[in-house]
């Protein structure tokens, strides 16, 4: 029996329930084994444009070397592709199901990211007044959401505040219909 696993769910699927492959760095990939088969070519050519024996011999090995650098590129643009089942594939395609690093955990994540300013990790070198991204998990668990006047949030501080005082406690950006002139 055929079996994949899943990249979105991680359960180990027949391979009649495959829904589709998502290609990661593919074009980066493919660039550098454009550039592998130029200097290859280039290589091939000039191995023949001389008489000595000695550097055919040097550009024989360069070429050797060259090959095996384009079968790994070639290894990894296979590598690169995920497989992904009927089912995510199904809700990869109804919403974008995006794919980041959370502040927290330091994790590769896909899924949902959550956003916000969160005020426990300052020793970890995390400003309460930057906004970042987190996963479901950190939000449940670890992070405590700090009650900051955001742009992203809300429409900054009520009528009576003091003047002295900027309109949002953080480094967002401000819109200009939330601007106060």
């Amino acid at each position: 029996m055929n079996l994949f696993k899943c990249v979105y769910c991680l359960l180990d699927k027949n391979i009649s329930e495959l829904g589709g492959e998502i290609s990661e760095n593919v074009d980066k990939l493919q660039l550098q084994k454009e550039i592998w088969e130029q200097e290859i070519t280039k290589l091939s050519s000039s191995q023949f444009l001389t008489d000595d024996e000695n550097k055919r011999a040097d550009i024989e090995k360069t070429i050797e070397q060259k090959n095996k650098e384009l079968k790994n590129v070639l290894l990894q643009i296979k590598n690169s592709k995920k497989t992904v089942c009927k089912t995510c594939w199904k809700r990869f395609e109804k919403k974008d199901i995006t794919t980041f690093i959370c502040v927290v955990c330091k994790q590769n994540i896909t899924g949902k990211k959550y956003g916000g300013h969160i005020e426990n990790y300052q020793d970890e070198g995390i400003s309460v007044r930057k906004w970042v991204e987190f996963c479901q998990s950190c939000k449940d668990r670890k992070i405590i959401t700090a009650n900051l006047y955001c742009p992203r949030l809300n429409d900054g501080r009520d009528g009576y505040w003091d003047t002295n005082l900027p309109l949002f406690d953080c480094d967002c950006p401000v819109s200009e219909d939330k601007q106060i002139s």
